[in-house]
C-alpha cells in the first residue's frame, strides 16, 4: 500500500511538472539514438557461438592459415558441358567474375581448374583450358580427360557432364581495420594450441555482413546477364545462404515493423476510442523500439536472426503497459474524476503492477544469458534492457503526456472486452473443482505431446521448397554431393612430417571412412574429398609415371614424396598453400557435405572423431573444424540449455510472484497458468511435428515473461479486493470488472504483434511467431479461467485450515 501510496504521488508529481519529465526522458533518448549508426548486422553461423568459445577460435585460425572454406556454388546447367559454344560462354562468364566481383579470392571453373601431367620427365601444372579446343574433335579427349580426373568429378562437373560449377571464393577476413583482440580480450587455450600446431593465431575480422552481400550481389547481378535456356544458372553455397537470411531478414522486419503498427493502431482505437490515446501509446512504443535498437549499438551487440524481434517484442510489452495506465486513467474519467485524479489513480492502481511484470519479464528473460548460444545470449541482454527502457517511459513519459493532452473519455470499449473476462472468471469461480479438472487433462496431453518434440537446427529448411536458393542447394547437393563441407585440419607434430606415407595412408584411410558415412537414416550422405595432400600427391605421382591411371596411388618411399612435392612447389602453381602449411606439418583434408540439420551432424561429427581416433596414432593431433562444426555445437549448446534457461526463468519469476502476493503459496499458484500455458503450447508443438529450432527455443521464456503479467495484474487486484473484505468470487469480479478489459485487450494486442511472424518469408520466424502467440492466448485464457479456480480453492482449503471461532 505504500508503494502505491508513492505512484499516487508520482502522478500528481508529473502532473504539476510535465515538460520536465518529457525532456529529462527524450534527453535520455536522445543521447543512446547518438549511437545507432554503430548497429551492425551478423547473419552468420558464428554469430551462434561466443567470440571466446574454442570452436570459433579454432575455426579462425584454421581460415588465417588456408582462407575461407566457403563458396560460392555457380551451377550451370546444360544439355552437354564439352560443347565449343558452352566452353566459350563459360569462359567468359569466368572472365566477368574475376573482374566485377569484390572481396574475391579465386574463381575456379573447368577453365582454369589444375592439370597436372607429365611429359617425358617433365611435371607440368597447366589451367586444364590452357590450350583451348578448336573443333568438335578437341573436345573428345578433353571430356575423356575431366571425367576420369577425381579432382573435377562431382567437384566442377557432374557424372553426365550436364552440369558445370564455378567456385566463387571470397576473402576470409574483412578489408577493414582488424581488431587487436577479436577475441573480446580472452585468453583460450584454443589460440595456444593454434600457436604451437604451427597456424596463426593473430585474431582478425571475419568478412562482414556487408561485404558479404557486396561480394553475393555483384555474383548475383553478373550470372543474371547469361542466364538462358541452354545455360540456366543456379546459385548456392554458404555465403549465399548467409546473405539470403540477411536480407530476408531485414525486408520482413521492416514490414513486420509497419504491420504492428497498422495492426496495434487499429486494436487501440477500438479499445480507446481516442486518437489522442493511440497517438500518445504508439509514439511511447516507438521511442523504446528506437531506444532499444540504440542500446544494442551502443553495447557492440549485433543485429542477429535471434535479436531481429526486438522491435515487435518491445513493441507489443509498451503497448501493453500503456494499455493498463489508459484504460484504468479513462474509466476514471468516465465516472466523473478530475484529469490530475484520474492521473494519479490510475498510477495507484497499476503502477506497481506495470513496475512488476516490468521486472518479471526482464527476469524470465535473463535466464538467456545461460544458453551458452551468443545470439540467444545477446537477447538475454537486449529483452532485459528494452523491458527496463519501456517500463521507464511508461510511467514516466506517458503520463507526462496524458497530463499535456486533452484526451476525452469518449465511449467505453466493446462490452465483449469486459464480459468476455468476467464469463471466464465466473465460470472457474463457481466450479473451481470441475475447471481445474478440465485444465489438468489439458496439461496432461500437452504433457505427452511436449515429449514428442523434436530438435532441429536445418537453416535450409527455413526457406520454402518454391525458393530459387532451396532450389539451388538441393541440385548442387543431389548432383555433386553438397554445397557445403566439413575440414579435416592434422598435425604430425613434426616439420616434415606429411613427408611420411604412412601418415599419408593415414589420412586417406580416414578420408575414404569420412566418405562412407550417412545421416539420419540415409537421407543425407557425406560427399567426396575436394581438397587434399594425398590427392596432390597421387597426382604427382601420376604425371611422373606416363599418366597411367594405375600410378594413381601414393608412393611408398620418404623421400620420393618429398621431391615430388619439391618439383609441384616449382612447377609455378600455389595450390599446395590450400592444403599444407609451409613447415609441411599441418594438413587440411576438405570433405563435401550436403547442407544438413546440425542435430544429425552432431551424431556425425561425434562418428567421425571416434573414427579418426582409431586411425591416426596417438603423436598425430586432428581436428574437425568448419560451419559444419559450428552447427553442431550451437545445437549441442542449445539443446543442453534448455531445461537450465526454462528453470532459470521460472526461478526468478518465482520470487518475484511471491514478494509481490506476500505467500508463498499464492506466489507457487500464481505460476501455474503461466506455466500451463507454456506447456501447452510445446505439447502442441510436439503434436503436430513442429521442432524446437534455436528460434522457438525462446518462445517458451518470452511467453513466460509475458504471461506472468496478466498474472500479477490478476493477482495483484484480487489480493487488494480479498484485503477490503470481497468473499473470493466477489474479488474475482471486482478484480475482473476493473482489470478484465485491459488483460483481454494486452492478450490480443501481444498476441496480433507476434502473429504478424507468421507472414515471414522464413519457416522457423513462423514457427515462432505462432508458437508465441498461441501461448500468450493460453496464457490469458488460463489466467481469466484457471486462475479463478484456483484461488477459490485455495481460499476454501485455508478458511478449513483455519481454527474455529466460539460461537
Amino acid at each position: 500500500m505504500r508503494i502505491e501510496d508513492g505512484f499516487e504521488r508520482w502522478g500528481h508529481s508529473v502532473y504539476a511538472r510535465p515538460w520536465r519529465t518529457i525532456l529529462l526522458c527524450l534527453a535520455g533518448v536522445a543521447i543512446l539514438a547518438s549511437q545507432l549508426p554503430r548497429l551492425e548486422i551478423d547473419t552468420s553461423s558464428e554469430a551462434f557461438l561466443e567470440p571466446d568459445h574454442p570452436t570459433r577460435i579454432f575455426h579462425n585460425v584454421f581460415r588465417e592459415q588456408f582462407g575461407t572454406e566457403d563458396v560460392a556454388v555457380v551451377a550451370i546447367q546444360t544439355d552437354e558441358v564439352f560443347d565449343l559454344a558452352f566452353l566459350s560462354r563459360l569462359r567468359t562468364l569466368h572472365e566477368a567474375l574475376e573482374e566485377g566481383v569484390p572481396h574475391l579470392v579465386d574463381v575456379t571453373s573447368l577453365v582454369n581448374v589444375r592439370d597436372t601431367r607429365g611429359v617425358g620427365d617433365e611435371l607440368l601444372v597447366d589451367d586444364f583450358l590452357e590450350n583451348w579446343p578448336e573443333n568438335e574433335a578437341d573436345l573428345l579427349p578433353l571430356r575423356a580427360r575431366a571425367l576420369g580426373n577425381p579432382l573435377y568429378l562431382g567437384v566442377l562437373l557432374s557424372e553426365d557432364a550436364t552440369l558445370a560449377t564455378l567456385m566463387v571464393e571470397a576473402e576470409a577476413f574483412s578489408s577493414a581495420e582488424s581488431l587487436e583482440d577479436a577475441t573480446g580480450g580472452f585468453e583460450d587455450d584454443a589460440v595456444e594450441d593454434a600457436a604451437t600446431e604451427g597456424l596463426s593465431a593473430t585474431p582478425r575480422i571475419p568478412l562482414t555482413g556487408v561485404e558479404n552481400s557486396e561480394f553475393v550481389a555483384a555474383i548475383l547481378e553478373i550470372t543474371e546477364r547469361f542466364d538462358g535456356p541452354d545455360f540456366h544458372i543456379h546459385i548456392a553455397g554458404q555465403p549465399v545462404l548467409v546473405d539470403r537470411v540477411m536480407s530476408k531478414m531485414l525486408a520482413d522486419m521492416g514490414r513486420f515493423a509497419g504491420l504492428s503498427l497498422l495492426l496495434i493502431g487499429g486494436l487501440l482505437v477500438v479499445l480507446f476510442r481516442s486518437p489522442t490515446a493511440v497517438l500518445l501509446t504508439l509514439s511511447t512504443a516507438c521511442l523504446c523500439v528506437l531506444s532499444g535498437f540504440s542500446f544494442m549499438a551502443a553495447a557492440g551487440l549485433p543485429l542477429t536472426t535471434a535479436t531481429q524481434i526486438t522491435p515487435t517484442f518491445l513493441m507489443a510489452v509498451s503497448v501493453g503497459n500503456s494499455v493498463h495506465l489508459i484504460a484504468i486513467y479513462l474509466q476514471q474519467l468516465r465516472n466523473g474524476k478530475g484529469r490530475e485524479e484520474a492521473l494519479a489513480f490510475a498510477l495507484r492502481h497499476s503502477g506497481l503492477a506495470i513496475a512488476m511484470t516490468g521486472l518479471t519479464t526482464a527476469g524470465s528473460l535473463l535466464s538467456f544469458l545461460s544458453s551458452g548460444v551468443a545470439m540467444v545470449s545477446d537477447f538475454g541482454i537486449i529483452g532485459p534492457v528494452g523491458v527496463v527502457i519501456a517500463l521507464l517511459l511508461s510511467l514516466a513519459l506517458l503520463p507526462a503526456l496524458i497530463a499535456l493532452s486533452p484526451i476525452r473519455a469518449g465511449k467505453s470499449a466493446a462490452p465483449a472486452f469486459n464480459q468476455i473476462p468476467q464469463a471466464c472468471g465466473r465460470l472457474g469461480a463457481r466450479h473451481p473443482v470441475a475447471t481445474t479438472a478440465v485444465w489438468a487433462l489439458l496439461f496432461a496431453g500437452s504433457l505427452v505431446g511436449a515429449l514428442r518434440v523434436e530438435f532441429s537446427n536445418y537453416s535450409l529448411g527455413w526457406f520454402r521448397p518454391e525458393d530459387p536458393l532451396r532450389i539451388a542447394m538441393e541440385l548442387v547437393d543431389d548432383s555433386l554431393g553438397g554445397a557445403s563441407s566439413f575440414e579435416l585440419v592434422v598435425d604430425s607434430g613434426r616439420e616434415n612430417g606429411l613427408y611420411d606415407p604412412a601418415l599419408l595412408r593415414r589420412i586417406e584411410s580416414a578420408q575414404s571412412f569420412a566418405e562412407r558415412q550417412t545421416l539420419n537414416a540415409g537421407r543425407w550422405e557425406v560427399g567426396r574429398t575436394t581438397l587434399s595432400v594425398v590427392q596432390v600427391v597421387k597426382e604427382i605421382h601420376q604425371a611422373l609415371h606416363a599418366n597411367d591411371p594405375a600410378a594413381y596411388v601414393l608412393p611408398d618411399d620418404r623421400n620420393l614424396v618429398a621431391q615430388e612435392l619439391f618439383l609441384f612447389e616449382n612447377s609455378g602453381t600455389d595450390d599446395l598453400e590450400d592444403v599444407v602449411d609451409s613447415q609441411f606439418q599441418i594438413a587440411r583434408v576438405s570433405i563435401k557435405l550436403p547442407i544438413v540439420d546440425y542435430v544429425h551432424a552432431v551424431i556425425l561429427l561425434e562418428d567421425l572423431r571416434q573414427g579418426f581416433g582409431e586411425i591416426f596414432e596417438p603423436t598425430e593431433q586432428f581436428r574437425i573444424t568448419g560451419q559444419t562444426s559450428i552447427g553442431a555445437t550451437t545445437t549441442t549448446q542449445m539443446i543442453r540449455s534448455l531445461a537450465r534457461t526454462y528453470l532459470l526463468a521460472f526461478a526468478i519469476i518465482t520470487p518475484f510472484m511471491m514478494l509481490l502476493l506476500g505467500s508463498l503459496r499464492m506466489g507457487l499458484l500464481s505460476m501455474l497458468p503461466a506455466m500451463g500455458a507454456i506447456l501447452i503450447t510445446l505439447g502442441g508443438m510436439g503434436w503436430l511435428g513442429v521442432p524446437l529450432e534455436a528460434f522457438t527455443l525462446l518462445t517458451a521464456c518470452i511467453a513466460l515473461g509475458l504471461a506472468v503479467d496478466d498474472t500479477i495484474h490478476f493477482m495483484h487486484n484480487f489480493a487488494r479486493a480479498r484485503q477490503e473484505g470481497a468473499a473470493p468470487e466477489e474479488a474475482i469480479q471486482k478484480t475482473l470488472a476493473s482489470t478484465g478489459q485491459a488483460l483481454f485487450f494486452t492478450s490480443i494486442v501481444l498476441t496480433a504483434g507476434f502473429l504478424v511472424y507468421t507472414q515471414a518469408s522464413l519457416t522457423l520466424l513462423f514457427n515462432f511467431g505462432a508458437a508465441t502467440a498461441f501461448a500468450i492466448s493460453m496464457a490469458f485464457l488460463a489466467n481469466v479461467n484457471l486462475a479463478p479456480a484456483l484461488v477459490t480453492l485455495a481460499a476454501r482449503f485455508m478458511e478449513h485450515d483455519a481454527p474455529q471461532k466460539p460461537a
